[in-house]
């Protein structure tokens, strides 16, 4: 099993996660947490908030959602397609590939210890 490589213990002490004990934990601490972030909000956007109606609210978060789906172009992503020559293109994907093989080097000594332990 693949996940054995990321987990040090039994994958039997997994089998009870939708245990209703685990739920009720679950929304206790998230309750916690949401009543937490409620105070970091100023209190005129908490009344702003309240006002509004559960149908206002979707259609707050549906338009943020299609924002966040497909936003503009950067101005960096507009040079890349529309003006950066074949070898910057080139010397961005050497880039790009070395971060990408210098993280997963990372991650397999976090996963799996260094080759000399």
């Amino acid at each position: 099993n693949r996940l054995n490589h990321f987990w040090f213990d039994e994958l039997d002490n997994y089998m009870n996660e939708r245990s209703i004990v685990i739920a009720s934990l679950r929304n206790t601490i998230e309750g916690a947490w949401a009543e937490w972030e409620l105070q970091q909000l100023p209190s005129s956007a908490v009344q702003e908030l309240q006002k509004l109606s559960p149908a206002q609210v979707k259609h707050e978060l549906d338009a943020r959602y299609e924002r966040d789906k497909d936003p503009p172009p950067s101005e960096t992503g507009q040079y890349i397609a529309a003006d950066m020559q074949l070898e910057g293109y080139r010397q961005l994907l050497a880039v790009g590939s070395l971060d990408g093989l210098t993280e997963a080097s990372r991650q397999s000594r976090v996963c799996a210890g260094a080759a000399n332990q």
